[in-house]
């Protein structure tokens, strides 16, 4: 008896009337990739990312490209969300820098004009989000970093996506040094980018 009485428990909890949340999956697609293959992925994505602007010096977003354009219009064409990510990558270092990233994020109105520069560009340009994508950050940034993230919440239109892109590490000595700096929003969703 107690063992079909078990297997009742198991069945009640296993089978239970709760349906299974479908899981968000981000397919990322640099301004270089193919559009074709959001064509070939489109069955198998909820939301469709594009590595698209960069922080480009004290307070300013460089402009998204026509490729960024064109997998924005070809996600569209497929009926999924695109948004774009905006990181602190340098050219001249090949790298992501945080000399960049502190030229905006280590000073407000600089932070405010970066933020209301890229709310513009997700707004006017049909894009459905953004997601920050800012790395090698130091503990310096921290406020600046808050500032900018909050900043975007509050000039984007309620509907939009704001995720923070974070490094994952599995192991304490592989955190990266900036993953102290993340800012805790419970608006903001967290999607790991690596």
């Amino acid at each position: 008896m107690r063992l079909a009485l078990a297997a009742l428990v198991a069945l009640v909890f296993v089978g239970g009337s709760q349906a299974a949340t479908p899981l968000a999956v981000l397919g990322f697609q640099s301004d270089y990739s193919p559009a074709r293959l959001i064509d070939e992925n489109a069955k198998a994505m909820t939301v469709v990312g594009v590595d698209g602007v960069d922080l480009a010096g004290a307070g300013t977003v460089s402009a998204p490209t026509a490729a960024d354009r064109k997998q924005l219009a070809r996600a569209h064409a497929h009926g999924l969300p695109a948004v774009l990510l905006v990181a602190n990558w340098s050219d001249k270092i090949n790298d992501f820098s945080e000399p960049l990233a502190h030229a905006t994020l280590g000073d407000t109105a600089k932070t405010d004009d970066a933020a209301s520069a890229l709310a513009s560009e997700i707004t006017n340009g049909g894009w459905d989000g953004v997601s920050v994508d800012l790395e090698a950050l130091a503990p310096r940034d921290t406020a600046g970093l808050t500032r900018f993230v909050s900043d975007l919440k509050a000039d984007l239109p309620g509907v939009d996506s704001l995720t923070i892109c974070l490094t994952a590490a599995t192991t304490l000595s592989g955190t990266p040094r900036w993953a102290t700096t993340c800012p805790r929003s419970p608006r903001a969703r967290v999607r790991s980018c690596s």
